[in-house]
């Protein structure tokens, strides 16, 4: 399964390490909002250069609320007691602005 759409870094921060065959491999931890008072955590590999590449230009801003555009494959929930994730490898991910804050005048 596939999909793409924008997820939330959650309080995590983000593991660049090597898998075991040597390639870099970056491990997010996201959130999607599905809805006004539900969340599902999503936890994401992200293996090759191109993960590297992203973590060495964007890890400063990789913090709780960053959106992300991802496109997602390999997509699988894993349950551990009632807790319940989706995860899956990253096919392409970029950083989505975040919102502006409006201050009344």
């Amino acid at each position: 399964m596939k999909a793409t759409g924008m997820l939330f870094m959650s309080r995590s921060t983000p593991q660049l390490g090597r898998d075991s065959k040597g390639e870099p491999q970056l491990l997010l931890r996201t959130v999607h909002r599905a809805g006004k008072n539900h969340t599902e955590a999503w936890t994401l590999f992200w293996r090759g250069q191109a993960a590297a590449d992203f973590h060495a230009q964007h890890v400063a801003e990789l913090t709780a609320g960053q959106p992300l555009n991802v496109t997602a494959t390999g997509l699988r929930t894993h349950q551990v007691g009632h807790l319940v994730e989706i995860q899956g490898q990253i096919e392409s991910c970029s950083l989505v602005p975040r919102a502006q804050t409006v201050c009344p005048a």
